[in-house]
Order: structure tokens, then sequence, then C-alpha cells
């Protein structure tokens, strides 16, 4: 029954979606994997492209810039000195490279704050683009009263701010909301060298070495960030107490643990070096690392509690453990774990990743599921770690069920459908095909993970298909240096369509000849550019079944989009559910030219949609919507030629919002409502109108 739904839902969608396109990059990330279901910060969609972004560059080829200063100082050997004292080493292997410019602006914001120089160029990232808190914080000037207590200087109540650029040998607090920001040395021999209160905002540019606990303390629905050096002696040198907490710069406090985030939300996107016992420890909250942790304690990532972890970056720590799942709740590996000794996993820890033996010993995985792959520094794969494993260079690939394989710069055919299977892959050669399916029908991936490694400088395609592609809660990531990612293809389509179904993703670049179709789509800040059109769609009652759908409401947004159409086919009862959601954000092109043609097309829906569009002079043609209660919301309202018809509802919206909110209303072309609309019962009109 199964295969009979398989090979319907197959002859469907090539009726409905086939078309012709002659190139396409995409960024499909669908669904949640089991993570978080918001899809901005927190979400898998979000998490990859981050992972993408801060993981890549690790060649050994990075090195952190040299200072020479009369009291800040850092050493070829990667020495952070302060008044002659080793505050500590970096290592000058596994930076990548947004990581390194992190460290870089940091060494930069020492040596201005602390050695006095004054040229310094710093808050882009690698990519060029301005990275959040490292501008707001130094543009901020103090405001309101500071008052000094025996432990403290405290400010108090939203929009008061505090700037210590000097040596400050007492604790620097915020009260009931108000915002510090540390550019030079807190040197205080308490507890809490900057302390974020409850709706607080910090900022540390600077060096904080309090000897006691709590280098940063953020309390609840506090945000604090890091962008230069915590080295408190005592325990936790970023405490996250139910507040966000962000490190980009460097973390090395001497006792006990580097991050501790507590019922609250920590990200690391520099480094966590500390010598303690717990690199990252997550109780009852949310860890993402995305940089490097590499502390000499026992535990790179610990997990206690209700806790739920991520690993995109690179644990490397020396102790015990890499990563340590104690609690209830769940970790994952999406990234590298290199281990030199003791256990790499303890406790449940589900490995998605890759894991590096750098030496020839060979620690336990733990408890979780090892979907990954175990290899040693030649890229080789480590006996009795990867029973599962299939080595593709004296095998084939099946077409069983939950079969995990590996191939190291070979090209392997196969013509059956997988379910259950992972596929990885290291690629160190030039324009090699990891995998080829050269079937006669569709391939249908059905909770399958297919990666590939492209390292050492190599090129070429994860899975180059010749027939349409179905993806059913399936994996496909094609991982590489930042400067090699347009010479590496995850999937190649060979004029078929490609069809995301439920929680399924794509990270990497997406090419070839063929077609795009999304099914109950829960992904956020795609980026897609096609020569055809876009097909979004719910899925019908046999689909929900086979596939196991959980939410048949599609839910998407898109960062970037160039398409010939956009097509929005609703027709499967939703009742009860809210309205199918569709975002287009600022780079959306939908049409080459205006035409009259509607070029966004949802006159088959029957059920609700609600469709924001930022930037309308991007749409060149007209827009028609479908056959419920629908609502259109125009964020900027800039001039526009086409025809807005929002169908035969009976409640039909549209939003028009000022194009430049906040300033007067100018009547012009951009300001002036002069639209063509057809079907809408209520016009709402916002920002100054």
């Amino acid at each position: 029954m199964k295969r009979e739904l398989e090979k319907s839902l197959k002859r469907y969608l090539k009726r409905k979606v086939r078309i012709t396109l002659g190139f396409v990059t995409a960024f499909a990330i669908i669904g949640n994997v089991g993570l978080a279901s918001e899809a901005i910060e927190g979400s898998l969609d979000w998490s990859m492209e981050k992972a993408k972004e801060w993981t890549e560059g690790y060649d050994g080829s990075n090195k952190i810039k040299e200072i020479t200063g009369d009291r800040v100082s850092i050493s070829e050997a990667g020495e952070i000195k302060l008044d002659g004292t080793v505050l500590v080493t970096v290592p000058q292997t596994n930076i990548s490279n947004k990581v390194l410019t992190n460290i870089n602006n940091t060494a930069d914001l020492l040596d201005k704050h602390i050695n006095g120089n004054t040229e310094l160029v710093i808050g882009n990232d690698a990519d060029g683009k301005e990275l959040a808190g490292y501008n707001e914080g130094l543009a901020l000037q103090n405001n309101g009263e500071v008052v000094e207590q025996d432990t403290g200087f405290e400010i108090s109540g939203e929009g008061n701010i505090f700037v210590n650029d000097g040596n400050l040998n007492k604790s620097q607090k915020s009260l009931e909301g108000a915002t510090i920001v540390n550019k030079g040395e807190i040197t205080f021999t308490g507890d809490c060298g900057q302390n974020i209160g409850n709706n607080g905002v910090g900022y540390n540019y600077g060096v904080i070495s309090n000897s006691g606990s709590n280098g940063q303390s953020i309390g609840t629905n506090g945000v604090g960030y890091n962008y230069g050096i915590i080295s408190n002696g005592g325990t936790d040198a970023q405490r996250i107490e139910k507040g966000t907490g962000y490190n980009y710069g460097i973390i090395f406090n001497q006792n006990q643990i580097g991050q501790n985030i507590i019922s609250g939300i920590g990200y690391n996107y520099g480094k966590i070096l500390n010598k303690g016992q717990l690199g990252q420890r997550i109780q009852d909250g949310k860890g993402y690392n995305y940089g490097l942790i590499s502390n000499e304690g026992n535990f790179g990532q610990y997990l206690t509690g209700n806790a739920i972890g991520y690993n995109y970056g690179i644990i490397a720590n020396t102790g015990t453990t890499n990563i340590s799942n104690t609690g209830t709740g769940n970790a994952y590996n999406y990234g590298v774990v290199k281990n030199t000794t003791g256990a790499v996993f303890n406790g449940k820890v589900d490995n998605y990743g890759i894991v590096i033996y750098t030496t020839d010993n060979q620690g336990a995985l733990g408890t979780g599921t090892n979907k990954g792959v175990v290899l040693n520094k030649n890229y080789t794969l480590v006996s009795g770690k990867n029973n599962n494993v299939t080595d593709l260079s004296s095998g084939s690939i099946s077409g069983d069920n939950n079969k995990t394989y590996y191939t190291k710069d070979n090209t392997i055919d196969f013509s059956q459908d997988l379910t259950g299977n992972v596929l990885t892959a290291v690629i160190t050669g030039d324009n090699d095909v990891a995998y080829n399916y050269n079937g006669s029908d569709e391939l249908v991936l059905n909770d399958s993970v297919v990666t590939g490694y492209f390292t050492d400088g190599g090129k070429g395609t994860l899975l180059n298909v010749s027939n349409d592609l179905v993806l059913v809660n399936s994996t496909i990531n094609a991982v590489t240096d930042i400067e090699n990612r347009d010479n590496v293809t995850a999937v190649k389509l060979d004029g078929g369509t490609l069809t995301q179904i439920g929680e399924s993703q794509i990270v990497g670049k997406v090419e070839g000849e063929g077609g795009i179709n999304y099914l109950a789509s829960q992904s956020k800040e795609q980026s897609i550019s096609i020569n055809g059109e876009v097909t979004l769609r719910n899925a019908t009652a046999d689909e929900v079944t086979n596939y196991g759908i959980t939410d048949n409401r599609t839910d998407i947004s898109f960062k970037t989009l160039e398409a010939d159409k956009l097509v929005l086919d609703f027709v499967e009862n939703t009742e009860g559910k809210e309205a199918n959601e569709i975002v287009l954000g600022d780079n959306v092109v939908i049409g080459e030219a205006t035409t009259t043609t509607p070029v966004i097309d949802g006159s088959s829906s029957t059920e609700k949609i609600n469709l924001t569009i930022n930037d309308i002079t991007r749409i060149h043609g007209d827009i028609t919507l479908g056959n419920n209660d629908d609502t259109l919301t125009i964020a900027k309202n800039y001039a526009y030629d086409g025809v807005i018809d929002l169908g035969n509802g009976t409640n039909d919206i549209l939003n028009l919002s000022h194009s430049d909110e906040g300033t007067t209303h100018v009547k012009n072309e951009e300001n002036t409502f002069n639209y063509k609309v057809h079907n809408v019962e209520e016009i709402n009109l916002t920002g100054g109108h």
C-alpha cells in the first residue's frame, strides 16, 4: 500500500509542478527535525545556516593578529598578556573564518581601550556584514545617575547607561532594565564583575578579571554580550540565568564553568578555553556551540536537568568527555567532535555529524543514536566504531532500510529508493561526485540523511539526480570552507523536480534543470533562485497518513526568492487551524517584466492565506488570492502597477504600511494609496497615512 501511495504521489507531483529551470541556488530548509519549532532564532533552519557560516574555514592557517603594547600584547604563539601576565593562550588551529574575525576584533578592542591606541576597524563578520552588538555597545554614552555602593557601581532604569572605559575595581551593575558597557578593565576582587540585572543589557569589549565567581552574570530576561575576554578566578565566567547570553570573544576562567546556562539560552560563537571542569554547562535551558570549546577540564558540553544542547561547531576539549548528557533532555551533534582522551559522548547524545579521533585513543560514543561517522585523522573509518557503516570502497548501496554508508573520493552509483539510510562522504578531490542516482523512476529519500564533508580543497557534487527527487523527513547537507562554497553543490538536478515534504531540509546549493515544490513547509529565511515556478501546497489525506505529517499547514518565509511565478495551491482542508503563512522578504523578485498575468497566483486556493510582501516593487505582475478569507500585508507602501485581487472570501483584508515607518507621511509616489484593488472587504492604513 505504501509503495502504491508513493507512486501516486510521484505522478501527482510530476503532473502539478513540472517546470524548466536553468539554474537553482537554494538553501532550502524545511521543518525542524526534533528541534525547536520556532523558525527564526533557535529553529533548525536558522541553526543549520548559522552552523554553515560559523564552522567553515578550519584549515589550520588562520592566525590571530599580533599586538605589541605596554599593557596588552599578543604574541605569535597566541599568548595574550596583560601587564606581563599570560591571561590565555589561544590555539592557532581550529579557528574558523568568522571566529577569527571576532578574535581579531577583540584584539583591536583590547589594543584601543587598554593600550590607548586609536586605530580601530571592527564590527564585520567574514562576509562583511555588520555583527550585532559590536557597534551597538561601542556607540553608547553615559546617561543617568551612577550610584556607588560598597561592592559596585550601579545604574538603574530602562534607558539609562553606564560605560566603563578605565579600570573599575568594583562590580558594574545594571538594575531594572539599565544598560552597562565595559571598554576597559574590571578587576573586582569579589563576585559578579559585570552584573546584568533583570531586563538589562550588558556588553563587554575589554577584560573582566574579577577574582570571584560570575565574570559576566545575566539575570531574568537580560541580554549579555562578550566580545572581549572573561578571565575570572571563580566559577562561571559567563552565567546566564533565565536570560540570553552571547560569547563572541574568549572565555577563560580558571575554575569550574566557562558558560553556565541555567533556564536560559546561551550561544558560543567564539572560544571557550577555561581550565575548569565544564566548558558549556546547560541546566534546564538551551545551549548552542558554533565556535570552539577546548577547555582542559572534564567536559566540553555538559547537560543536566531538562536541557537541550546543540553542537554545530568544534568541541575539542582534552578532558574526560566531549559531550555529556546526564539529564532528561536532548543533546545533538551536527558538527565536529575531536577526541583525544576519554569518552566522546556520555549518556544520550544523538550524533548526526562527524567524530574524529586525533590520536589512537577510541573513546565511548554514549547511548544515543549514532548515525554519523567516526573517523581517524586520515578520514578513514575507525574499526569497531562503525559497525553499522558500509564502506563503499568495497561494497555497494543495497537499498535495504536503515543502512549507513561511507565513501571517500569515490563516485557511488545507485538506482533504489532509500528509507532510513545515512549516506556520508568525504571529498578531497576536484569536481568529484559522491553519489549518483541513475534509476529510471523518481528517487524517494524517506527518513534519510546525506552528508558530505568537502575538505582539503575538495570540490564537486554531493548528490546527482537524473530524475525527480522526493524528500520525506530527510536531510541533505554539504559542508565546506566558506571560500570554497561556490565550488560545492549539494544537489544537482538533470531535468527532474525536487519536492521537499514535511520536515526535510537541504543545506547547500541546488542547481541544474528541474523544478521545486514545497509541501506543508514550515521553513524560514529561505534563499531560492530559479528560472521557473515555485509551488506551495499542503498535503492530501493520504499524504498526511503515509508521510506522518503532523502539521498540514504552510508557514514559510523567503529571505531571497527569484522565480517566474509563485503558485499558492492550498486546497486541502485545514479548517480549525491557522491560516497558511507566506512572507516574502526584501530580496524577493517574481516575474521579469510587468505583466497582467498573475505572478503570485493563489486563485485555486480554498484555504486561508496570510501573505506578507516587504517590497512590492519587485513583484512584476498581478497578485491573485483565493476563495477564503485572505489577508495581504504590504510592509512598504511603494508604487505598484499591478492588480491586487483577494478573491471570493467574505472578509478579505489588505494592510498597507507607511514606506518609511516613524517619519512624517509625505504624499509622493511611494506613500500614496494608488493601487488597483478588487474583492477587498477591509483596508487598513498604518504608519502615518
